[in-house]
């Protein structure tokens, strides 16, 4: 399993928690969060089915001035395959995003090619993106969220790559102020001519557990057929 196709639900996170933990913003300026992520599909290899697994240990570091967040963020990356185990660290990215109001955030990335190529850890290309989120209250405990996105990909001597559009909506319940859940549909674009594009559904949710921490999981899947499970833990300081 191609670890770029099967990473596509880990963007999911990064798209929704904005909204998702909202609620539980403070005027602590940094936050650290590490995570654990599975995806798992069925492959097929000369007519014999057989599983493939990816998982991904993600971690950032967020930094908050008043509307502006830096966030550095990378992952440690194991793909599974029917002969072989690969290990090593993914791409760096360096973001930043601005609160506009309440309702509005745009947002900036710039991805670096730090990881392994020919392990399918990396494009071995820089890559730009930008994004809008939206967040808007239904009611007191119900929120709607949108997103949209572009990225620009690194193509070097490739001709397989191209530049990509994503959208996702979503819909926040709180039932305490300290637990959440969501429900998020996402369309990416594909980024490889030769792969199609994909839609996805997720559900996640997020429990603060301390004044200083939280703990986020979710469970999706895709029309790829790929299944993806993960769990985060944030401390803000």
């Amino acid at each position: 399993m191609n670890f770029q196709s099967a990473i596509l639900p880990a963007i999911i996170i990064n798209l929704a928690t904005i909204p998702l933990y909202s609620a539980f913003a403070d005027d602590r300026p940094y936050t650290l969060n590490i995570g654990f992520l599975v995806f798992s599909e069925l492959a097929n290899n000369d007519s014999e089915d057989f599983p493939g697994a990816s998982y991904s240990m993600p971690f950032s570091l967020s930094i908050r001035q008043d509307e502006l967040r830096w966030k550095i963020s990378s992952s440690h990356l194991t793909q599974v395959d029917s002969d072989a185990t690969y290990n090593g660290f993914g791409d760096t990215s360096i973001g930043v995003s601005y609160d506009m109001n309440d309702w509005l955030s745009l947002s900036y990335k710039h991805k670096f090619a730090t990881g392994d190529e020919s392990d399918g850890f990396s494009s071995g290309e820089d890559d730009d993106s930008v994004k809008v989120d939206t967040f808007h209250s239904l009611t007191k405990r119900t929120s709607l969220f949108t997103t949209v996105g572009y990225k620009w990909v690194g193509k070097g001597d490739r001709d397989d790559r191209q530049n990509a559009a994503s959208a996702a909506i979503g819909i926040g319940y709180a039932f305490k102020p300290d637990f959440s859940l969501m429900g998020s549909l996402d369309y990416y674009e594909s980024s490889y001519t030769t792969s199609s594009d994909t839609t996805s559904f997720t559900v996640l949710g997020s429990h603060k557990i301390t004044s200083q921490t939280r703990i986020g999981w979710f469970v999706g899947t895709d029309s790829d057929d790929v299944f993806s499970a993960g769990t985060s833990i944030g401390y803000s300081f």
